[in-house]
Formats: structure tokens, sequence, C-alpha cells
């Protein structure tokens, strides 16, 4: 028997071991998350008549205010999302950031 070799040392396989593993994980992630919010802040390029913005607004909204981070959501088509009344309209960055596509999100260091 070789228990290097052992895939559940690591990894656990029983049902109730697994939800414990997920757990811790999913804890480390928030704590990583949370501290990279206080560095870094977002850029969220969108277009008004996108679908897919339209369903990541939401999304993002929720993530940003759970996590803290600043998020400076930056308009390609002049026309706002009702989740983002704050937006900017785009003075260059797009073309800075080669945004091809959108939604196009952006972890930013002010510093």
């Amino acid at each position: 028997y070789y228990p290097q070799l052992d895939y559940s040392i690591e990894h656990p396989t029983n049902q109730l071991a697994k939800q414990s593993q997920m757990t811790k994980d999913s804890e480390l992630q928030d704590k990583k998350i949370f501290e990279i919010a206080k560095h870094y802040g977002l850029f969220f390029f969108y277009r008004s008549t996108c679908p897919y913005c339209h369903r990541f607004a939401p999304i993002l909204k929720a993530f940003t205010e759970h996590y803290g981070f600043t998020l400076l959501p930056i308009t390609l088509d002049e026309n706002i999302l009702e989740e983002f009344p704050n937006s900017k309209h785009d003075e260059g960055q797009a073309q800075k950031f080669n945004v091809s596509v959108v939604p196009a999100v952006f972890a930013v260091n002010p510093l």
C-alpha cells in the first residue's frame, strides 16, 4: 500500500467530508477576494444594446457590493444601464484596455 498515492487523503470522497472541504475552500476564496478588493478596483465596459451586459450587470453589482470593490462602469454607447446610474462615458479608456467585446471587466490597481 502506498499512502502517498491515495487520492482520498487530500481529496475527501465521502459526502460529509466533501461538504466540509467545499465550505473551507469557499471561505478561503472569499477571504482572498476581500483582500484583493482592498487593493484593486474594477472597470466595467458595456453597451446598452448588449443583452449579455444587461444579464451580467446585476451579477457584477451584487459581487462588487458583497466584496467591497470600487467599480467604475463605463458606457461605450452613451446610454446608461439602470444598475449603474453613475456610469461614465468612454473617454479613451476602452482603447487603452483594448476592449473589443463587451461585457468586459478589468481589475485595476490605482497605485
